[in-house]
């Protein structure tokens, strides 16, 4: 499986933090563009990726330590692509109540280390674009 580089936009609306943690994470080059089509791009056997969700998962399996959804472990890389989308205020509550709910007696969310899948939902979190301006 040959993962070249992360390719992530100056020019993204939010920035990948968590595509960009994990790629380090991973030992996947990344490099800045001032100018680019898509917010972030991953050449993975001889392809162009550009779904972000898509990545997240190819870098996650690079690193060793990726988690289906089963019935004891939820799908976290699902739950860092909710909370990277544009939810209301009781949706949001309800996903980061769960996760709260999930680490009451766990440290990581896989494991006894930190993992890809933690720095997925940490860079979802972190790069959640902030709240429109209200005028009134």
């Amino acid at each position: 499986m040959a993962t070249k580089v992360l390719n992530v936009s100056l020019r993204a609306s939010v920035i990948p933090y968590g595509l960009i943690a994990q790629a380090a994470f991973a030992n996947v080059e990344t490099s800045f563009l001032d100018t680019a089509e898509h917010d972030a791009t991953l050449g993975h056997n001889g392809q162009t990726i550009t779904d972000q969700d898509q990545i997240a998962r190819i870098l996650a399996e690079k690193a060793g330590g990726i988690a289906q959804g089963t019935s004891s472990t939820p799908d976290f890389l699902k739950i860092a692509t909710n909370l990277r989308g544009n939810l209301a205020f009781p949706e949001l509550v309800a996903i980061l109540d769960d996760l709260d709910d999930y680490l009451a007696y766990r440290t990581y969310l896989i494991g006894h280390d930190l993992s890809s899948v933690d720095l997925a939902i940490w860079g979802a979190c972190r790069g959640t674009p902030p709240p429109p301006l209200c005028h009134s």
